[in-house]
């Protein structure tokens, strides 16, 4: 911090892909490894954490020597004081996340690629996952099932899609049920949805729909 240059190990080099001689570099000259797009928010942290003390985690990017495609890393950054609470340096752990992050945007354009396909199908699809939260769904799905699209979200929990079915009429007509008893039979079919139990039975609402879950 006080002298304005940054010290790089031996790991960090390897990294970022820089000479191993090179140990040392101006922290202005350390920031413009990386990506343009990161480069204010990279200074912004470590002035943040010099000021506050506060840890903070830094996300950017570099395109290595001879790379296609940039090297993602996190970087765990902070401040390091004396015995007078005065900044000594800022110090930072860096990891190459470049695989997770391929991962992750993979798993995206497939979950939109999943989603593309459940909207084209004509049946009302549903995928629930095993925590019984909501992930993916189609806008058949909220036609059989009598839901209007504020009411259904990612990550709802199917017990609470299961007491919105059941208040109008899913389990039987309207005022039918007891609330009691509106209560139980939720609960008896998010257990049967836990067994991984499967139903199957046919709902009349404007046309007749077989569900089978």
């Amino acid at each position: 911090c006080r002298t304005g240059q940054v010290h790089i190990s031996i790991q960090a080099r390897h990294k970022l892909g820089l000479p191993m001689s090179q140990d040392t570099l101006p922290l202005q000259a350390f920031i413009e490894l990386f990506e343009p797009q990161a480069r204010d928010a990279l200074q912004q942290v470590l002035e943040q954490t010099r000021d506050d003390g506060g840890a903070r985690l830094c996300y950017f990017s570099r395109l290595l020597p001879g790379a296609s495609r940039p090297t993602a890393y996190l970087a765990h950054i902070r401040r390091l004081t004396d015995v007078h609470g005065q900044a000594l340096e800022i110090r930072g752990t860096l990891q190459d996340i470049t695989s997770q992050q391929h991962d992750l945007e993979e798993f995206k354009r497939q979950s939109q690629q999943m989603q593309a396909v459940l909207q084209c199908m004509p049946q009302g699809i549903c995928v629930i996952d095993d925590q019984l939260r909501l992930q993916l769904w189609n806008d058949s799905f909220l036609e059989v099932v009598a839901l209007e699209r504020e009411e259904v979200y990612k990550d709802a929990p199917y017990e609470e899609l299961l007491r919105l079915m059941g208040e109008r009429g899913e389990f039987g007509k309207v005022g039918e049920l007891t609330k009691e008893e509106l209560e139980q039979e939720v609960i008896r079919r998010r257990d049967r949805a836990l067994d991984l139990d499967s139903c199957r039975f046919e709902r009349p609402r404007r046309r007749t729909h077989l569900v089978k879950s």
